[in-house]
């Protein structure tokens, strides 16, 4: 065996991984600044509208895609409610109640949640969406690991007032069985979901953004069975609030009879 024949190649294999090594560092340094660059041209296009971020969160996530089918309820899952009369449809359920519920105030998330919680089936996995005061409703949207499963019917409960602000019946769906994919993706920052919706023309000027932050929003929709994607919310001052899907970008569309948005 020839030992300096061999050095010479393992010498010239380790300044190859050094300059290969300089290269991605370089690389990566240059991207950083690319990014950089780019976000603060951004924030001067919203400060020169007049737009507010301040809210928008910048941190770098990974999520994965979720699998989730829909629950067939049996009568046997009611026992424990007491004080109501059950219409069980199989995928949903309607339930009214024997003596009707008051609520002092519709709007308060706090308030309806409890009565969730102690009144109807896995009531603890849903959270306040929004109250209709014209159709005298309130809904309510499952959750997954405290992310809210967005504008999904088969994950939804929808509580019915009468004239007096009291809670007589409500319709409720659940979403079972919900699986993760393998694999994690990066998630694009909210404040790139951001900069999708000014590109687009969705923002107007003097627009504040109130929050913005995960959930889920069905991409493959099926009878039974859906696929559901790390999804941004972004709720802003002027009651518009819009949908972005978290891994690949683009802005989901919401029809007028899910929901008045624009």
């Amino acid at each position: 065996m020839d030992w300096n024949k061999t050095k010479t190649i393992f010498i010239i294999v380790f300044l190859v991984l050094d300059l290969f090594l300089i290269y991605q560092f370089i690389e990566k340094k240059n991207s950083y600044k690319f990014d950089l660059l780019t976000e603060t041209k951004f924030e001067d296009s919203l400060k020169e509208n007049g737009i507010k971020a301040d809210n928008v969160p910048r941190e770098e996530l990974s999520e994965k895609y979720i699998i989730a089918k829909s629950k067939v309820f049996k009568d046997s899952d009611f026992s424990a409610l007491k004080n109501q009369k059950i219409i069980n449809n199989g995928s949903s359920v309607y339930s009214s109640l024997k003596v009707p519920y008051k609520i002092n105030d519709p709007g308060s998330k706090e308030e309806v949640e409890k009565f969730v919680r102690e009144h109807i089936m896995f009531g603890t996995e849903y959270r306040y969406w929004q109250y209709n005061k014209e159709g005298s409703t309130i809904n309510l949207s499952q959750t997954y690991k405290g992310k809210t499963l967005f504008m999904n019917q088969n994950g939804e409960i929808k509580l019915f007032l009468n004239k007096q602000k009291q809670i007589y019946a409500y319709n409720q769906t659940f979403l079972n069985n919900i699986e993760e994919f393998k694999e994690k993706e990066e998630v694009i920052p909210a404040i790139r979901a951001v900069e999708t919706l000014f590109d687009k023309g969705k923002l107007e000027e003097k627009t504040e953004i109130k929050e913005a932050y995960l959930g889920y929003y069905t991409v493959v929709p099926v009878k039974t069975t859906q696929v559901l994607t790390p999804t941004w919310h972004i709720v802003l001052d002027n009651k518009k609030d819009f949908f972005v899907n978290a891994l690949e970008g683009q802005i989901f569309q919401v029809t007028p009879d899910e929901k008045k948005m624009e």
